[in-house]
């Protein structure tokens, strides 16, 4: 079945309660989205429907019977640019015409009612693009279908629901000026108009779209996209980007080349020398190889002769500059020892000679005195004991040389003095004789 392409863009600008501010954008967002998505060029869509300060029961209504009304193999894009309000519980709620913020649930779109609605009719491929605020707090988890139609979708190429979401749950989406688009949407025409084609393969995903998105918005640093859905398998189309496939350009370029050798309009060397630079699949974004990758697509269009080629050809030779070789640092010189300053001479004084002292003698512990019993009977001395007392005495006045110092006991004087003295002479006793 031929696949039918369905928009339904709601923009909501002005709003009946003070609650909600009225905005720039949204009424330019949505025409400018829907040319693009018109132009059988780019976006060729089928049907695209406009809503301009819709009420919930437009909404609801429109997008429930588009989503009932999908195919296997349709796409259905819905895209809000509005306000978004979350309650006190964190659930997303996008403002219809009517809505107040003290009774959103009965006077705004639930987002938790849109995703089920989504989920139940999970067949084909539906892409939701949401531009307001809080976008991020939209479902993460989808209730999916269970019918064999819905099951058999899942697994087809190309199939399931894509959420784009201008920023995170706790972020503010930026409004356009005057009559300019909103920070989002501009970047969504842009892309679409072919700057998301990254492959240059003529054609744009929403994979592609997503990514484009992505590095757009987190190099600006105002808002960070946010991407989730359900049941994605292959890629899902959603415009030409007006851009010749990369592949048949360079098919072209390489049959007029051969062309070219097949008359001798180009030597062989020459035509080796192309057909490597297709071989290589040159990137025309880069700056290097731009001039003779442009001279490709002018050989492939015919729109240039052999002569003119091979001329332009030599001239837009990339130069390959030589990296100038780092100088090598200069060694260190090592660290001289620088001399040490002589000291001054200074004139100091003989020091005096040092007197030696004698050093003292050192102490001799006195010996203990033994005390010998004394003796009541007193023996007279003999000669030897007189000699031998005279020796012993000497000794003892030897001994009592040394140890000058200290008195000596009394009974030791006692003993030298009566060693000293003579034996008397016993006279034997006489008898009287009678005559």
């Amino acid at each position: 079945m031929e696949e039918r392409r369905v928009a339904l863009l709601f923009g909501n600008k002005a709003y009946e309660n003070e609650d909600f501010a009225p905005l720039q954008s949204p009424h330019a967002d949505v025409d400018a989205l829907a040319a693009v998505l018109k132009d059988p060029e780019r976006g060729g869509f089928h049907d695209v429907k406009v809503f301009k300060d819709a009420n919930r029961l437009d909404i609801l209504r429109n997008l429930t019977k588009s989503l009932r009304k999908k195919n296997r193999d349709d796409l259905l894009l819905v895209y809000f640019s509005g306000h978004g309000q979350t309650d006190d519980h964190g659930d997303l709620y996008l403002a219809s015409v009517e809505a107040e913020k003290e009774l959103l649930t009965a006077t705004a779109v639930d987002a938790r009612h849109v995703a089920q609605e989504i989920g139940r009719a999970d067949k084909g491929k539906t892409v939701l693009v949401l531009d307001c605020c809080h976008a991020g707090a939209f479902p993460s988890h989808f209730k999916s279908g269970d019918g064999l139609q819905a099951k058999a979708d899942a697994y087809a190429d190309g199939a399931g629901c894509y959420v784009l979401m201008a920023c995170d749950e706790f972020e503010l989406a930026h409004d356009g000026r005057g009559e300019s688009l909103s920070l989002l949407t501009h970047h969504i025409v842009e892309g679409l108009q072919g700057a998301a084609d990254t492959d240059q393969d003529g054609f744009i995903t929403v994979n592609e779209l997503s990514d484009y998105l992505d590095r757009a918005l987190r190099k600006g640093g105002k808002q960070r996209f946010t991407q989730s859905g359900h049941n994605q398998r292959g890629s899902v189309l959603l415009g030409r980007s007006g851009i010749e496939p990369l592949k048949l350009t360079l098919a072209k370029a390489e049959e007029q080349v051969f062309a070219w050798r097949r008359s001798d309009a180009i030597t062989l060397e020459r035509a080796n020398e192309v057909l490597g630079f297709l071989a290589e699949k040159p990137d025309p974004k880069v700056a290097e190889t731009a001039p003779r990758f442009e001279l490709i697509q002018r050989a492939a269009d015919g729109t240039v002769g052999s002569g003119e080629f091979l001329e332009l050809w030599r001239d837009s030779a990339p130069v390959v500059v030589a990296p100038e070789p780092e100088p090598e640092p200069d060694p260190e010189p090592e660290p001289t020892a620088e001399p040490e300053p002589a000291p001054e001479a200074v004139l100091e004084e003989p020091a005096p000679e040092p007197t030696v002292e004698p050093e003292p003698a050192p102490a001799q512990k006195p010996k203990p005195a033994t005390r010998k019993p004394a003796t009541r009977t007193r023996k007279t001395a003999t000669p030897k004991a007189a000699s031998a007392a005279k020796a012993t005495g000497t000794k003892d006045a030897d001994k009592g040389a040394d140890t000058s110092a200290k008195p000596e006991p009394a009974a030791k004087k006692q003993r030298a003095s009566s060693k000293k003295r003579k034996p008397h002479r016993q006279v034997p006793p006489q008898t009287c004789s009678s005559n």
